[in-house]
This record gives structure tokens, sequence and C-alpha cells, in this order.
């Protein structure tokens, strides 16, 4: 039977909470709260900050088909968002990068979906608050440890 720290209740508890976060998001999305920029597609931008990447790879790192990932960057790309990059050694690879528009609309859907955020969390106390960064940090850690995994593997 699995204690109540152990890693087999803290991965359940986390698997069950994953799912809330994501809708929680996704409602602020759909409400516009956030810019422009739907739930994805601050993804996508946050995946070009730090360098452009093939549509494959998009694909890849969003776990969707290229055609998907396509029509992503394409809705992007008519907002100014991203431009196509032809390879400097390969013409025929064209890489995906971010514009300057496209970093700050990046920006301002994080500040804002920060904001609301940092009002829900305005509710813990100061103890609660320290508990969570920590929290934070080491599931950071675990998650690029899983990131690592994941994109050595594929």
């Amino acid at each position: 039977m699995a204690t109540a720290e152990s890693p087999t209740a803290c991965s359940r508890d986390l698997v069950r909470l994953m799912p809330q976060l994501h809708r929680w998001v996704e409602a602020h999305a759909g409400q516009g709260r956030r810019g422009d920029v739907s739930l994805r597609q601050m993804a996508v931008l946050a995946l070009l900050a730090p360098r452009p990447l093939t549509v494959k790879q998009l694909a890849d790192r969003l776990r969707v088909t290229a055609g998907v990932a396509t029509g992503l960057v394409d809705r992007l790309e008519r907002s100014g968002y991203v431009e196509r990059r032809p390879g400097r050694t390969d013409q025929r690879v064209v890489r995906i990068a971010l514009t300057a528009e496209g970093r700050e609309a990046r920006q301002r859907a994080e500040h804002a979906l920060g904001a609301e955020l940092a009002a829900e969390l305005a509710e813990l106390t100061p103890a609660e608050m320290a508990t969570v960064r920590q929290a934070l940090g080491l599931l950071g850690r675990v998650a690029n440890k899983t990131a690592r995994k994941t994109s050595s593997a594929g």
C-alpha cells in the first residue's frame, strides 16, 4: 500500500490534478483573457522561444501530426507571430521562427494567465505559498528530466 509520501501516491495525485489545471487554462484561453492566442498556439510560441524549429520538430514536441502542427503554424503566421525561414545550409529545410510580434504575444499571454493564477494563489497563506514554490521547483526538475528522456527517445 502506498503511503501519502510515496512516489506512487504523489504521482497518482499529480495525474489527477493535471486535467483540472488543464481545464482551468483552457477555460481562460477560451474566454480570450490571455490575449489572442489559444492554449495550443501558446505552446507553439513557447517551443519556438529558444530557437527556430521545423514543423516536424514542433509536431514531435507537441505530440501531434505534422498536419496539425502545419495548421497551427499557418494561423500563427497569418497573425504575424511566426515566419518560415529557409535553412542556412539546405534551402529545402524550412524552420519556423518567432517574430518580434510573436514574442510580444507570448509575453502578453503568459502575463495575463499568470495574473489570473496569481489572484487565485493570493488566497494561500505565506507558509502555503512557500510550500507551493518548493513543490514547483521539484516538479520542474522532474519535468525537465522526463522531457530529456522523451526527446532522446523520439
